[in-house]
């Protein structure tokens, strides 16, 4: 019995869609739209240290980003498979937990092992697009002058007790998913004591009086870290507590969460392809 070639392809099209239901994380899809924004980095002017500049940035498609942080069962499996490192040792990763103790490497090389094993593309989101997820959770700098200051000892007061607030709300512990609940955009768990790497590069730029960069210089050694407040690691710091941060409190466990491209029909075609000949 021969299928028609229409028949057959709707079948193998639906079959595809089934196999990738089954391995594809729980995502949320965020809305195009415009928010304001502080911009990562270190801004200079006059010689001194000085707070960025607020933006109005847009989002012109929707953003489909994980629902939760990767769940350490999952990251296990590209353990499994030799395609991720080992979390840091002594990391509390218990199922139902997201996985901590993992550098922006792991996060990187998990995303390409996901994109392989589902045919679709997987990344980490980038320092605007977690912005936009985190929404009212949005919290940026934590080492910023405090508005109207000019006083670079009041800065540093003000700055050193926010640090101190910090420091006495660390949590060694890495609670179940859900603990701390889910933000308007239906993202579980931002802002809680688990930050999430971005793939920004930490910027350091000079602004002049106004306010507008004249000129900016990259540092991709060290990328954007966002949580309860915005902070900045090297890329190979597994262990937050064991330093790596350049400004601010470190973060108490670092974990991560990806965006999914939207493919094109022929992409999607391809990657539906390979996982059912897999």
């Amino acid at each position: 019995m021969h299928l028609n070639p229409c028949v057959a392809v709707l079948a193998f099209c639906l079959a595809a869609s089934q196999a990738a239901a089954q391995e594809s994380p729980a995502t949320v899809t965020v809305n195009p739209g415009s928010h304001r924004y502080v911009p990562a980095g270190e801004f200079i002017s006059g010689g001194k240290s000085v707070a960025a500049s607020p933006q109005t940035v847009s989002l012109a498609r929707p953003l489909v980003i994980m629902k939760y942080q990767v769940q350490a069962e999952d990251y296990a499996l590209c353990v499994a498979d030799r395609a991720c490192d080992a979390p840091f040792r002594g990391s509390n990763n218990g199922p139902g937990r997201p996985v901590t103790g993992v550098s922006f490497k792991d996060a990187s090389d998990y995303a390409q092992w996901l994109s392989e094993r589902t045919g679709e593309r997987w990344r980490l989101p980038t320092d605007v697009e977690w912005s936009f997820a985190a929404g009212s959770k949005f919290a940026g700098e934590i080492m910023q002058p405090p508005p109207g200051s000019a006083d670079p000892s009041a800065n540093w007061i003000a700055n050193y007790r926010r640090m101190a607030l910090e420091a006495a709300a660390a949590d060694p512990l890495v609670h179940e998913t859900g603990k701390f609940g889910a933000n308007e955009n239906g993202l579980v768990d931002l802002s809680g004591n688990v930050w999430e790497w971005t793939s920004s590069c930490f910027q350091r730029a000079s602004v002049n009086a106004s306010g507008t960069v004249e000129a900016a210089a990259e540092n991709c050694g060290v990328r954007v870290v966002e949580g309860r407040h915005r902070t900045y690691m090297t890329y190979f710091v597994q262990d937050a507590a064991s330093g790596g941060c350049s400004i601010g409190s470190a973060p108490d466990h670092l974990s991560f969460r990806l965006v999914r491209e939207v493919p094109g029909v022929r992409a999607w075609l391809r990657g539906a392809w390979r996982r059912l000949i897999n």
